[in-house]
């Protein structure tokens, strides 16, 4: 499955990338699975859950907001890492991309 979501998340970056004009959009997936794996059951399940999901809605939103400051590149690379391994999390895309972003910035003499 992980495989099938990565070749066709390459299409779409070859698509974009060869002069289509084409953006990728913020991708879509359920943050859900995530939040409730990080839930502690001892606090009350659900309100850890709610609270969880809030901030990956508050995650995606800013993602949204800000998509087409970052580079092809950093929200290829950032998707693909955030869709390896666990469940995805708008979170750890938003991280990932502020993070590209702000090392390509830095100036190292």
């Amino acid at each position: 499955m992980i495989k099938a979501i990565n070749a066709a998340l390459a299409l779409l970056i070859i698509g974009s990338a060869s002069g289509t004009g084409a953006s990728l959009d913020v991708p879509k997936f359920d943050a859900r699975p995530g939040c409730q794996a990080g839930a502690d059951p001892g606090l009350g399940l659900e309100r850890d859950v709610q609270a969880c999901m809030a901030s990956e809605l508050a995650a995606r939103n800013t993602l949204v907001q800000r998509w087409a400051q970052f580079t092809a590149s950093d929200k290829a690379e950032c998707t693909s890492l955030t869709l390896q391994g666990g469940p995805p999390s708008y979170i750890e895309l938003l991280t990932c991309v502020e993070m590209a972003q702000e090392a390509r910035s830095l100036h190292l003499d």
